[in-house]
């Protein structure tokens, strides 16, 4: 018999990668996600997603100057999404959970 469904395709290092610095961001674990989005732009060094989750993260911890560093990155390497982001209210996360430290509202 032969099964339909096509097999899954085995996730590449950097998507795995991301998924822990997303994870790790999520669950406020700054320090670790801001080392994982870093291990994602040493395989990806344009990686808007990353360059823009970091930046997040560094202004959560009040470093200024990297996340806006990050933040210009991000728009050099895809300044169309600008627009976008700017149009979902800023909403970083597909299922509208924005990456900030659990009880931090900005």
């Amino acid at each position: 018999m032969n099964d339909p469904t096509p097999p899954s395709k085995p996730k590449n290092k950097l998507a795995i990668a991301f998924e822990r610095a997303r994870d790790a961001h999520l669950a406020g674990k700054l320090d670790e996600a801001i080392s994982h989005y870093r291990d994602v732009l040493r395989l990806a060094p344009d990686h808007g997603g990353a360059l823009n989750n970091l930046g997040v993260a560094l202004k959560v911890q009040n470093r200024f100057a990297p996340a806006i560093a990050c933040y210009r990155r991000a728009l050099a390497t895809k300044p169309e999404r600008a627009c976008r982001r700017h149009e979902r209210g800023g909403r970083p996360a597909r299922d509208g959970a924005r990456l900030t430290a659990p009880g931090n509202g900005s």
